[in-house]
């Protein structure tokens, strides 16, 4: 009986680091994806977002690696890859609880960063191809105008001297963008969205949080049981050890 419950949690964990293996190389789909066609509107957000797909890539492999130890050990009950499945994974688990907390702690600081560089790209807005693109694909994307509001373009070299905004701001297409800077929110409303793209960004991630929170909580339980269950299984591998 006992056998058989071991050789249930060894297709399990069998189980488990397949999946874990094929969200591997999603992930690396994924990064390869950002960093080529979705390259310019992630550009919109800064430069300092340019190492996301990178990152993506590098998390991509890390999980594979993971996923081979723990795909091998289960199936050849090999105490040593079982264990180090099982430290890898409590790692990672630990990093991305390590991230929560300095997340939530620099949660006040992350704003005025991420406005900050915002900011700067708005005022390459018009010379650089890449980020008009990115900022105009957002702004009709997102129903949205400038960061905070649609006056920040009265910092833009390129729209300044007209007063005007992008015509991405505008509710209907062609719309005459010129002095609308400077308009009174009332008046300007008619015409352009004057919310600002951040402020619409916070409005729907906190729309999102509560599959966001669900996607963290699940990944969290499947670690936290991955890790119970290769517990189990090194525990028995050792003891086959010891009998041979």
């Amino acid at each position: 009986m006992a056998d058989g419950g071991m050789r249930c949690v060894k297709y399990l964990i069998f189980i488990f680091n397949l999946l874990f293996c094929i969200t591997g190389i999603l992930v690396v789909v994924g990064g390869a994806l950002i960093m080529t066609v979705f390259r310019e509107a992630v550009a919109w957000f800064g430069e300092w977002t340019s190492w996301i797909g990178a990152a993506a890539i590098s998390l991509g492999v890390v999980i594979f690696v993971v996923s081979f130890f723990g795909c091998c050990g289960a199936i050849r009950e090999n105490y040593c890859l079982i264990v180090t499945f099982a430290l890898i994974l409590g790692l990672i688990l630990l990093a991305e609880i390590g991230c929560i907390v300095a997340g939530f702690v620099m949660r006040g600081r992350l704003k005025p960063f991420i406005e900050g560089h915002l900011m700067g790209d708005l005022q390459k807005y018009g010379p650089s191809d890449e980020v008009t693109i990115a900022w105009d694909e957002r702004q009709n994307s997102l129903k949205c105008c400038g960061v905070s509001n649609y006056t920040n373009w009265l910092d833009s070299p390129h729209l300044r001297e007209t007063f005007a905004v992008p015509g991405s701001c505008c509710i209907e297409s062609n719309c005459n963008v010129t002095a609308l800077a400077t308009a009174p929110e009332d008046h300007a409303s008619a015409f352009i969205y004057t919310t600002g793209c951040f402020e619409t960004m916070i409005e729907l991630v906190k729309k999102n949080m509560g599959i966001l929170l669900g996607i963290a909580v699940g990944l969290v339980f499947v670690q936290i049981v991955g890790i119970i269950l290769s517990s189990c299984l090194a525990c028995r591998a050792q003891r086959k050890n010891v009998y041979v």
